[in-house]
């Protein structure tokens, strides 16, 4: 991906570093020379420019990026490049808000995505843009479908995937089981095929008919609201 980030704060810089990282193409710019000292040789490319400066922004061939990330804390020379990005017809313009009122003017400029870094880290908002994890989110609540995990009931402890049917009793899909490290058992066979996420939990992702569940696993599953909140009420019921 092309990534052109305008503003080299701790914000801008963090996020450009993620996607260099990454492997993508990142250009990043400030009006501020001192602040594009240090991160020259992490990305593709720096260039000390004033982003409210129309001619200069426009330079640099913006219908060329795939994401264009405004990381600027002034409202107003953060309104004024928005501006400039949405007439420059940007395909998608991620925006820091400095606070709600700047958030909703951004908002009502039509930018794409308003980020409020008290509320999203830039390494989590990085690995969402390449990962698609919030377009997918969208399509999930237009379809009317959500993602949920509950802890295994007791009824289900010892039984497999197949065997509580699921799908045909609550209408929900099991994506995924995390499972305590405590829990496992040492045989290669059984380890192999798990995917770790960290020193204590393991996750089996899009497990067969044939797993077992144990009581101190958690499911995540799939399914329309109406389906997750009806087996939300099985699982309070059972505790």
């Amino acid at each position: 991906m092309n990534i052109l980030i305008i503003g080299a704060g701790r914000f801008g810089k963090a996020l450009a570093r993620v996607f260099a990282n990454a492997g993508h193409s990142v250009v990043i710019v400030d009006k501020d020379e001192n602040k594009i000292k240090g991160i020259e040789d992490e990305v593709s490319q720096a260039v000390i420019l004033d982003s409210s400066d129309e001619d200069a922004l426009t330079q640099l061939a913006l219908d060329e990026f795939d994401y264009v990330f405004l990381c600027i804390s002034d409202i107003s020379a953060s309104i004024l490049t928005a501006q400039i990005l949405l007439d420059s017809k940007v395909k998608r313009i991620y925006a820091k808000a400095s606070g709600e009122v700047h958030a909703k003017i951004l908002a009502r400029l039509g930018v794409h995505k308003i980020i409020q870094p008290e509320k999203s880290s830039a390494e989590s908002l990085a690995y969402n843009v390449m990962l698609g994890t919030e377009e997918f989110v969208e399509l999930l609540r237009k379809k009317n479908f959500l993602i949920a995990s509950f802890q295994v009931p007791p009824e289900f402890e010892g039984k497999s995937i197949a065997e509580l049917d699921l799908r045909r009793k609550f209408g929900v899909f099991v994506i995924a089981v995390d499972r305590k490290e405590a829990d496992l058992k040492e045989s290669s066979a059984e380890r192999k095929d798990l995917l770790g996420l960290d020193s204590k939990t393991r996750t089996e992702v899009l497990p067969d008919g044939n797993f077992i569940l144990l009581r101190s696993d958690k499911l995540t599953i799939i399914g329309e609201v109406s389906n997750i909140e009806e087996f939300r009420r099985y699982v309070e019921e059972a505790k």
